[in-house]
């Protein structure tokens, strides 16, 4: 299980790495209004994309048993619900543009619909490397995924492409992607629709959807309430912002999000089996969000313009303050999983339900403050409805406060004490060297820091992580610890 979290964290960073570098690539030769547009474009298309996917492709994880019959349902179901959403998005799309007041948002809705059409061809493909823990498989069919439409991306920016290159990598990546997992699970669906199998999955899967769009919906309500508040130039600056911390997300969280729910879908046996489980991957997510999350408010002042140029000065502090929610991230990070893994997917449903709501009564309200507003609107609803999740974990799981909030405490002090270091440090540094070398320093700086304290005071996480590390490293990190 810990080899296979490695190969998720190689996944998901160096993917995301290269997808980041090319997001820089482009926003640095595009305005945040035009950035905007085909944020919020992309955001519409991702909502309805998890609603088209109906939760089939984890309804396959979870199965204890999948037969080559009920993979060819899925398969089917998935496409069949690809064709419905790439028409009803095409049709949305000028009432949309009307509702955001944006008359160019439907061509670019338009175009990003036909990822309807293409996403489900790999879905399920990727769903049975998972079952079989294949993350080799998987880190190796996102990478390529990446660098594919990425470099044809950059391509596509630097002849002049702009705004078109940003559309041109979501397709591009889509296509790619479910290429690569035809050539990563040499399976052929067959024409065979099992409907007693579909309605078995449809029970757990819609269950998982309604639960993930109403918790996207939630995270990302507040870019649709600047879409029609505030506009598309409030929408670009917010969703640089956002990128750059999805970006530690989808290093330092996603890959523990991948691999715990069939991890614990496994450790049902015991209360012992699954405590153990969670313990091993919360105290790996920790070791890697706080310092993640801690550097990055810290360098944020002098990162953001560097990377991306000073038409983006105004996404620094919209950065630190989303930053601000790293507790109530990680506690959180394997509720979803946990919840799946035990057979109450559907308690998530009421919790999604209550986040999404109370997300758009604050960021409503916050948005009178401007962007800053609607972003620290967001960070105080994470924060009220952490309480609620631990209860739930405690209650469906038997996961209690202490297991959680225990593997937080230690990994978020050193962290917060790396924190400070660094924020002294760039503060003396930034009058007298240029931007790249305070930077570097900083993070060099930082990371010296959190290793030390870790070393200290975080041995069982650094024993865990030592157990994903080849033989020298394992020697290296019995030594220094």
């Amino acid at each position: 299980m810990l080899s296979s979290s490695l190969w998720s964290i190689l996944a998901s960073s160096g993917a995301q790495l290269f997808s980041f570098i090319v997001f820089v690539q482009i926003a640095r030769m595009v305005g945040p209004e035009q950035f905007g547009l085909v944020a919020l474009a992309a955001l519409l298309i991702d909502l309805m994309q998890t609603i088209s996917a109906g939760g089939v492709a984890d309804a396959v994880i979870q199965r204890p048993e999948l037969s080559d019959r009920d993979a060819d349902t899925a398969f089917w179901a998935n496409a069949g619900s690809g064709v419905a959403f790439f028409a009803l998005a095409f049709a949305a799309a000028g009432p949309l543009a009307g509702l955001f007041r944006t008359p160019d948002l439907a061509w670019v809705v338009r175009i990003l619909s036909t990822t309807f059409l293409i996403a489900p061809l790999g879905a399920i493909h990727s769903a049975r490397l998972a079952r079989t823990f294949g993350f080799r498989a998987l880190a190796i069919r996102s990478l390529a995924s990446n660098l594919v439409s990425g470099t044809l991306a950059i391509g596509i920016a630097l002849a002049g492409g702009g705004v078109a290159a940003l559309i041109a990598q979501r397709i591009l990546s889509a296509v790619s992607m479910a290429a690569i997992s035809w050539l990563s699970f040499r399976w052929t669906p067959q024409p065979r629709f099992d409907p007693a199998a579909f309605r078995g999955m449809a029970q757990y899967g819609l269950k998982t959807m309604g639960a993930q769009t109403l918790q996207q919906l939630s995270t990302r309500a507040v870019e649709l309430i600047a879409g029609v508040a505030l506009g598309p130039a409030a929408v670009g600056t917010i969703r640089v912002a956002n990128r750059c911390v999805e970006m530690l997300i989808q290093v330092t969280v996603q890959p523990f999000q991948q691999v715990a729910l069939p991890a614990l879908a496994r450790s049902q046996s015991s209360v012992e089996s699954r405590r153990a489980t969670y313990l091993h991957l919360s105290r790996l997510s920790g070791l890697l969000i706080f310092p993640a999350f801690s550097g990055a408010f810290a360098v944020a002042p002098t990162l953001l313009p560097l990377a991306f140029g000073p038409q983006w000065h105004g996404s620094i502090p919209l950065m630190q303050i989303i930053l601000l929610t790293a507790v109530a991230l990680q506690c959180s990070v394997m509720l979803p999983a946990a919840l799946g893994a035990a057979g109450h997917a559907g308690q998530l449903l009421g919790l999604a339900m209550a986040q999404l709501v109370l997300a758009v009564v604050l960021c409503s309200a916050g948005s009178v403050f401007g962007a800053t507003g609607l972003v620290s609107a967001n960070v105080v609803r994470a924060y009220v409805m952490l309480p609620f999740g631990l209860w739930l974990l405690r209650r469906k799981c038997g996961l209690g406060m202490d297991v959680v909030l225990g593997s937080v405490a230690r990994p978020l002090a050193v962290a917060a004490l790396m924190t400070i270091g660094v924020l002294a440090l760039e503060t003396m540094l930034r009058p007298q060297l240029p931007p790249p070398a305070v930077l570097a320093i900083c993070i060099a700086a930082g990371g010296a820091l959190y290793a030390l304290g870790a070393m200290l005071l975080m041995r069982e996480a650094l024993h865990d992580f030592g157990s994903l590390l080849p033989m020298r490293a394992k020697g290296w990190l019995r030594f220094a610890g």
